[in-house]
């Protein structure tokens, strides 16, 4: 996995993402640091509160699959996890 590194430059009328930064990790690497990035959020709470403005999030849609992908079944299992990760992550706000 690819995790590339950036930071957003809002100094023109366009904003322009300038990338600094990629480091490859290994799968299993992705998920530890996933378990832990999940324990510090529970832990310590959702920084992103039911109180709190989450329209952003809530009004955000993932995307129709795109219809060549529609009839690739390994496709439609990769949207439908997506789907439902977004919903779990709407559902916890």
């Amino acid at each position: 996995m690819k995790i590339i590194f950036g930071q957003i430059d809002q100094a023109s009328e366009t904003a322009v993402i300038k990338q600094h930064l990629a480091v490859t990790i290994l799968w299993a690497q992705a998920k530890l640091a996933l378990y832990w990035l999940r324990a510090q959020v529970e832990a310590y709470g959702n920084p992103i509160g039911k109180d709190s403005d989450s329209q952003d999030f809530d009004s955000a849609r993932t995307a129709d699959a795109h219809p060549e992908q529609a009839s690739d079944p390994d496709a439609q299992k990769l949207y439908d996890m997506v789907c439902r990760l977004r919903d779990e992550f709407i559902a916890s706000l």
